[in-house]
């Protein structure tokens, strides 16, 4: 078997740190959610990793936001 066939990339990790920056910028789910434009559900999926696939807009618009927050 080719050797590029068997390997494997891990999903990125970034749902690890969404709680921290949630508690470090001390807001709720609900207000998590309406920094980044996403209903409060989905910004949960994320945070307990039931959807590891966030889109690279919406990770580009928490960093930002979040940013300006801090």
């Amino acid at each position: 078997m080719l050797r590029w066939k068997t390997k494997t990339i891990a999903p990125p990790d970034y749902y690890v740190r969404l709680r921290d920056i949630q508690i470090s910028l001390g807001l709720e789910l609900k207000q998590m959610g309406n920094l980044i434009c996403i209903p409060e559900v989905t910004y949960l999926y994320y945070e307990r990793a039931n959807t590891i696939e966030m889109s690279l807009e919406t990770l580009i618009q928490f960093a930002v936001k979040a940013w300006r927050l801090t």
